[in-house]
């Protein structure tokens, strides 16, 4: 359930960068694990956002 609030906020700190890296680590489960190469992009867009 937290990966939707997560979403909204990547969503609006990064264009589609980190839209589309939610919904790759929704799809496997909510996960960041098979995309460790995104996980800092998705950190500073949850930043940007906040």
């Amino acid at each position: 359930m937290a990966s939707e609030p997560t979403t909204a906020l990547i969503t609006g700190g990064t264009s589609g960068i980190g839209r589309a890296v939610v919904r790759l680590s929704s799809r496997q489960g909510g996960q960041a694990r098979p995309i460790t190469g995104t996980v800092p992009a998705v950190d500073a867009g949850r930043a940007s956002a906040l």
